[in-house]
């Protein structure tokens, strides 16, 4: 706004909007915070405990609420019901689920070491950054299929976005 009168016009349209933002944050703390529960009581108890608590530690953390962009803070709540959906159907196929975890791991190591060593010289890019949601996506795909991805993905076409970013 340039003007007073366009500063107070602006005042008033966001005074007017602050209590449906605030009940939707409220109510997105509220699924973050019952769905971390969930995903913890459950993992306390289960042979994936390891991995899913690593899962989930780096989802919600102290600052999450600071370092995860709003476009993916609404996610969250998705992602910790994949990993409830993944220790339900693991007893049903170990191996898949071995199989499936063996691959997110190693792309996931792969992504550590490339934000390690761009840290260290300039700084991550944000196609960097981002790769670290996509996989995120592919656990959901790989592991909780009935919770959907916003748009395909898989390891294959990850591979792809993965030569684009370090190629």
């Amino acid at each position: 706004p340039r003007t007073e009168k366009q500063f107070n016009e602006q005042k008033s349209r966001a005074r007017a909007r602050l209590p449906a933002v605030t009940q939707g944050l409220c109510s997105l703390l509220n699924a973050i915070a019952n769905e971390f529960q969930k995903t913890r009581q459950m993992a306390e108890k289960h042979r994936l405990a390891a991995a899913i608590q690593k899962e989930v530690a780096r989802l919600v953390f102290p600052v999450f609420l600071q370092a995860t962009p709003w476009e993916r803070l609404s996610q969250v709540p998705r992602y910790l019901k994949g990993k409830q959906v993944r220790m339900e159907k693991h007893a049903n196929n170990p191996s898949r689920d071995g199989k499936h975890g063996a691959e997110i791991e190693q792309l996931w190591q792969r992504w550590q070491a490339k934000v390690a060593e761009r840290e260290a010289l300039d700084g991550a890019s944000q196609a960097l950054i981002d790769f670290a949601w996509e996989i995120e996506e592919l656990r959901i795909s790989l592991f909780a299929q009935e919770l959907k991805t916003p748009y395909p993905v898989s390891l294959k076409r990850l591979e792809k976005v993965w030569a684009g970013i370090v190629g």
